[in-house]
């Protein structure tokens, strides 16, 4: 019975990672259409200030500590903040094909950090589902055209990105509370991105009538609602199934591309989408039955 209520809530769980990534992969085109109004790292400071705020008032509320374990939900917090400010940075000087395929590298970056780290050997499958996943990565977005300080920038994301999932799997299986970790990670986020205006002297300024509407879409949808679904999931998951799951981002950032400005996919481009899905449905695959395969194969 236990077994069955638990591979029934992991079923649940990818479905919602799944909404999750569908919604990240429409902030791509809403976050480089608003980079002509607004400064990257504004941008960061107004969405994640909201978020922790909406988020703090609720364990406010319900009367739950706001800072327990405060330190685990620095870490994380740092590189939540790294993840976005570099990519903000980064799409201002790179195409967003590049900034898609470099950011979704991080698919390769957990399965490498996971053994240095914690001595995690990932399965011999998922490592090829990774492999089979930068590949489609690649055919769909075309690739690097040509590496520039956008890339560069744009590769600390992905590798922030994999320290976030990782961090992220190891604090909510020691017990911590999701929403606690949410918002005690994106109000550093907060403060980080105040600190770096304050320094540097950023303009705090806003263009309400071009702005605001993205930023709501960015801050409730995008970041409150889809960072408490994703670390509720990652409690019942595993990391390399969450970032498998994340490499479909590309795949719904086209479509919504597609849709939305009017773009088009060539062949090659809907072939990597398809190996994305093979990916994941390949990182899913059990022993027996690649063994089944691997026989067939052979005769």
């Amino acid at each position: 019975m236990l077994h069955w209520v638990k591979k029934h809530q992991i079923i649940i769980g990818d479905f919602a990672l799944i909404c999750m990534t569908v919604i990240w992969g429409s902030t791509f085109f809403v976050v480089k259409d608003q980079l002509r109004f607004i400064d990257p790292v504004t941008m960061v400071f107004y969405r994640f200030a909201a978020a922790s705020l909406i988020l703090g008032l609720y364990l406010f509320f319900r009367r739950i500590p706001l800072f327990h374990n405060w330190r685990r939900g620095l870490i994380v917090g740092f590189w939540l903040w790294v993840i976005y400010v570099a990519q903000n940075i980064g799409m201002l000087y790179t195409t967003a094909s590049n900034s898609g395929f470099i950011t979704a590298l991080n698919i390769v970056f957990v399965p490498i950090l996971s053994l240095m780290m914690f001595r995690h050997m990932p399965s011999k499958t998922r490592i090829l589902a990774s492999c089979v996943s930068v590949t489609g990565m690649w055919l769909l977005t075309g690739g690097l055209h040509g590496m520039n300080c956008g890339d560069v920038i744009t590769l600390f994301s992905a590798l922030a990105c994999a320290f976030y999932v990782l961090y992220s799997d190891k604090y909510l299986k020691q017990g911590m509370s999701p929403v606690v970790l949410c918002f005690q990670s994106l109000f550093v986020v907060f403060v980080l991105s105040f600190v770096w205006m304050v320094v540097l002297q950023r303009p705090f300024e806003l263009n309400p009538s071009r702005t605001l509407g993205a930023l709501l879409y960015l801050t409730l949808v995008a970041t409150v609602l889809a960072f408490t679904v994703n670390l509720y999931v990652q409690k019942i998951s595993t990391p390399m199934r969450v970032t498998l799951i994340y490499a479909s981002e590309p795949v719904f950032a086209a479509l919504f591309a597609c849709y939305f400005l009017g773009e088009s996919l060539n062949r090659v481009q809907w072939l990597g989408g398809g190996l994305i899905v093979l990916a994941m449905m390949l990182s899913e695959l059990k022993r027996p039955v690649l063994k089944m395969m691997g026989r067939i194969g052979a005769g």
